[in-house]
């Protein structure tokens, strides 16, 4: 057994193995408090409390892994923190909901795994669950492995294809022939046939034995429908004697699986709202230092659906304009603070406003935007959304058109900058002309690097759809753009 040393430097070269696969993890990795434990009954499991995501993990457990596959099990731990299962209300029932969070986590960190060696490819095919082996189930659904592989849809399918299976199980069993004889058998038994009653026994432990095998395989990876849940559940539910034949890698890895420890593991899951901010304050943070480089494509992509938050545009609008045109008076030199005046101190006094607030509405007509059509409708839900404040125009690519006040509607107009997406070159126009707008709704594809601007108070940004890029992770106020047309619908 390893000293907590030796315990520490080993779980740290699990989340070096895993950090080379997906440097994005790391910094999950880094912000999860761990526990270590001697509960024999621990594997190691992830959960949220007080805010503080935590990694709890057994020194037997740790000790009996193989570094790579104890570094794919790091690998999905941090991957459930990063896409928010654990602050994820738990569905019953819990073993299957467990198991929807295995598929998903397990699909990408098991690319960690050196399969090079026997045991390891022994325990990968055996006993790490697989979303491919739902896949005849899923493809009638038109699932999608890259959108689709999230947990509540995850969830929702294998349900689905759990209960299909129990209404095909019931149309092919015999209607009552079966359960006629057991009834015939007992009868004679109880009248004194021997030899019935000892076919009655037979029958009930064979059923027994079949359906404790069916369990053990289902449960270890819910493969049942393509004959490998068998093979699992004859060498997970066997006699003493196989059982005594696997490795204790294997034997690690099939309990940390066995669905009898879904409601344990899950125990601090759904519970912690504070945990569930600080997650995407961590998210956010990773995107914007370019952590997300060497890590696969689906990662990522993964990691920032699950933890963008889906903006109702009438309150971001209402935060968006309650931070810049909050206040119903505004300081002036005009009319000094008279109080203060008698002290020999002379300060600002304030005066009411009377103006309504500007905003300008900053339209990308770069090669890769949206039709007119589109555009005009965003315009239309700006306006509705911006109550009676004054909305100014322009468009924009490389540089800045001139800006039209107070406009009726969109038109369609040229490229001025070559293709080019600079929102800064908005920004500047506003300075150059000494304009003063309380706020600047951006529409675009995001498809540009912006540096954090000095106002960013003053700034929302619209996605147009089918952006490719990102919204900055330094925006306080932004939204798909199919998020504000719902709004208005």
């Amino acid at each position: 057994m390893l000293d907590e040393a030796e315990m520490q430097g080993k779980l740290s070269h699990a989340a070096t193995l895993m950090s080379n696969r997906a440097p994005i993890l790391l910094g999950f990795y880094i912000m999860l408090e761990k526990r270590m434990t001697s509960d024999k009954s621990v594997t190691m499991r992830v959960g949220c409390t007080d805010g503080q995501p935590y990694l709890e993990y057994s020194d037997w457990f740790v000790n009996a892994m193989e570094p790579s596959l104890l570094g794919a099990v790091v690998y999905a731990n941090c991957l459930r923190i990063a896409l928010h299962h654990c602050d994820t209300r738990v569905k019953m029932p819990e073993a299957m909901f467990r198991l929807a969070s295995d598929l998903v986590v397990y699909e990408y960190a098991r690319n960690v795994i050196d399969t090079t060696k026997a045991d390891n490819s022994a325990i990968v095919a055996q006993l790490f669950p697989s979303i491919w082996a739902y896949s005849d189930k899923f493809a009638e659904t038109g699932f999608d492995p890259v959108k689709d592989l999230t947990l509540e849809k995850v969830f929702d399918l294998i349900m689905q294809a759990q209960e299909e299976s129990d209404n095909e199980s019931d149309e092919e069993k015999p209607e009552g022939d079966q359960d006629t004889d057991g009834e015939s058998n007992s009868e004679d038994s109880q009248e004194g046939d021997d030899q019935g009653e000892g076919a009655g026994h037979e029958g009930e432990s064979g059923g027994d034995d079949e359906e404790e095998g069916e369990e053990s395989g289902g449960g270890g990876n819910g493969e049942a429908d393509d004959g490998e849940g068998d093979e699992a559940g004859a060498d997970s539910s066997g006699s003493g004697e196989r059982q005594e034949g696997k490795s204790e890698a294997y034997q690690a890895i099939q309990q940390m699986f066995s669905p009898e420890n879904a409601p344990e593991d899950m125990k601090d899951w759904g519970k912690d709202s504070d945990a569930a901010d600080n997650i995407r304050d961590k998210a956010s943070e990773q995107f914007a230092n370019g952590s997300q480089g060497g890590t696969p494509g689906k990662v990522p992509l993964a990691i920032r659906e699950a933890n963008r938050v889906h903006a109702d545009p009438a309150q971001v609008f209402n935060m968006f304009m309650a931070s810049n045109f909050g206040a119903s008076t505004r300081q002036t030199w005009s009319m000094p603070n008279l109080v203060l005046r008698r002290y020999g101190t002379i300060a600002p006094g304030h005066v009411r406003k009377k103006d309504k607030p500007m905003i300008l509405f900053a339209i990308d007509v770069s090669g890769s935007m949206l039709s007119m059509n589109l555009v005009e409708q965003c315009f239309a839900a700006v306006n509705n959304f911006i109550g009676d404040a004054k909305l100014d125009l322009c468009y924009w690519d490389g540089i800045c058109s001139e800006i039209l006040h107070n406009p009726k509607d969109v038109f369609e107009t040229d490229v001025f900058g070559g293709g080019m997406t600079n929102p800064q070159c908005v920004m500047d126009k506003v300075e150059g002309e000494h304009l003063k707008y309380d706020g600047i709704v951006f529409l675009t594809d995001c498809e540009f690097d912006w540096p954090m601007p000095r106002e960013i108070n003053r700034i929302c940004i619209v996605r147009a759809r089918g952006g490719n890029g990102d919204i900055p992770a330094w925006c306080r106020y932004g939204m798909e753009m199919d998020e504000l047309l719902k709004g208005v619908a």
